[in-house]
């Protein structure tokens, strides 16, 4: 029988992701309570501060306390998958987690490698879970997703690809996301799932790198950027060029890719969103002009 109210605590609520969880579930669960943790309560605006009885802020590195998490009904946990092994540890409630499709990739760098350990992790404790695996996330500010590739179409006018950029992405918005979560605690708190569960959340529609580069240089109103194909074996090296002008320039860093980002653009990232759509029970949105990035209210 489902608690009532639901105690469900939140990781992570400084991100895009995990405050759209935090406001949808505030829907299906009103009556429930909420907690939030956090290494950036800056980010949370005030409206979702009076969602929650509490927001702890702190360093994941440094739990100590075992059994720390014991009084909550439901965790949501939203920050990188090598913390996960450090909750699993403090409590025993189900739990969603989210990870990354990059568990898939031929090429796996240590993200990567960090969510299979904690998929294996999760799997083995027979509780109730799901351990949500999304696409590319476009609409938020987190740097490492569509946000980062707009800022180097912006930054770049000339964009050498392998293969041209004709692999596939199928990037999800982050309220999706933040749904899918929602959708999976509800499963979990109504008790239709009863053993972990790996599921992998994507967007509506598959585009070539070439389509995202040209939309967002479009959503962006630059001028014509070019795509130049080249070669991986030119392509590789050139990286690691660039990995030693980012220690030269470092505000250019962040945008150059390493040689295991520059192999995944040659591998197809489109998957079937049919289980996505029978297990959590919605349609996710497709890239447009109008969502490609958050809003400021």
């Amino acid at each position: 029988m489902m608690p009532n109210p639901p105690h469900i605590l939140i990781f992570g609520l400084g991100n895009d992701c995990a405050q759209s969880a935090l406001e949808y579930l505030k829907i299906i669960f009103p009556k429930a309570l909420f907690s939030g943790w956090t290494n950036h309560p800056e980010n949370i605006p005030p409206s979702l501060h009076s969602f929650c009885q509490k927001i702890d802020v702190g360093d994941l590195n440094h739990l100590q306390e075992k059994n720390l998490f014991n009084g909550y009904n439901l965790i949501i946990f939203t920050p990188p998958a090598r913390f996960l092994p450090k909750i699993l540890e403090r409590s025993h409630c189900p739990i969603v987690a989210l990870g990354s499709t990059r568990k898939y990739t031929q090429w796996p760098d240590s993200y990567a490698l960090e969510v299979l350990k904690a998929e294996r992790l999760l799997l083995k404790t027979n509780r109730p879970s799901f351990f949500l695996h999304p696409t590319m996330i476009f609409g938020d500010n987190n740097n490492q997703n569509i946000s980062k590739l707009a800022k180097i179409v912006q930054k770049f006018k000339i964009l050498p690809l392998p293969q041209g950029g004709k692999n596939l992405i199928q990037p999800i918005h982050y309220q999706d996301v933040g749904k899918s979560i929602a959708k999976a605690g509800e499963c979990l708190l109504k008790q239709r799932i009863q053993k972990p569960e790996s599921l992998i959340i994507a967007g509506k529609e598959s585009y070539t790198y070439k389509e995202v580069i040209l939309f967002l240089s479009n959503a962006q109103k630059l001028s014509q950027r070019f795509i130049v194909p080249l070669p991986l074996w030119l392509l590789l090296p050139g990286s690691k060029l660039l990995k030693h002008l980012g220690t030269l320039i470092p505000k250019y860093a962040s945008l150059f890719p390493t040689p295991q980002a520059i192999r995944r653009l040659t591998e197809d990232k489109h998957f079937s969103i049919s289980e996505m759509e029978a297990t959590l029970g919605f349609s996710p949105q497709s890239l447009t002009l109008e969502n490609w990035q958050k809003k400021i209210c």
